[in-house]
């Protein structure tokens, strides 16, 4: 139990609250596709698509839940 109480606490704002939200689920979920592909067919390259703050694996995260939420509803 130890080793779990090292890790950091990562909290995410509400999907509401994602400006994937403010678009049709069609279009959200096109972009977050876009993106979740972009970063996945790049994972052992350099590109520009860095993700080197906390804000940034905010709003990586806010993308996957998206299409997480928006998949089985």
């Amino acid at each position: 139990m130890e080793m779990y109480e090292q890790w950091p606490l990562l909290e995410f704002s509400n999907i509401k609250d994602s400006i994937l939200s403010k678009f049709s689920i069609d279009a959200g979920t096109s972009v977050a596709h876009l993106l979740v592909k972009e970063l996945a067919d790049n994972i052992d390259t350099p590109t520009n698509a860095t993700i080197s703050t906390e804000q940034d694996l905010e709003w990586i995260m806010q993308v996957r839940f998206w299409i997480t939420v928006t998949m089985f509803n």
